[in-house]
């Protein structure tokens, strides 16, 4: 399958978003597809994330190191009761 509109996978990364411990069977079939198409996936809980505001910016931190979340997208899986 050729990427439409010019883009491409290449050097892209996804973050797969679940609230498990351990990514989850659906997850885990997310990551491996991802990877199968050439992209790089990486799993984060949630509860591992901080967002931060200021006047004419945004950052989405990974905790407890702080360092940004680099990402080029996101798949939010099985979120449940975590974010409410």
């Amino acid at each position: 399958m050729e990427p439409r509109l010019g883009l491409s996978v290449v050097d892209m990364k996804i973050a797969v978003i679940s609230d498990h411990a351990v990514p989850s069977w659906s997850a885990r079939q997310i990551i491996l597809a991802l990877e199968a198409l050439g992209v790089s996936a990486v799993y984060v809980r949630p509860s591992e994330l901080a967002s931060v505001f200021g006047e004419d910016s945004f950052a989405v931190l990974q905790l407890p190191t702080l360092k940004p979340l680099e990402v080029d997208g996101a798949i939010l899986r099985d979120i449940g009761t975590s974010l409410t």
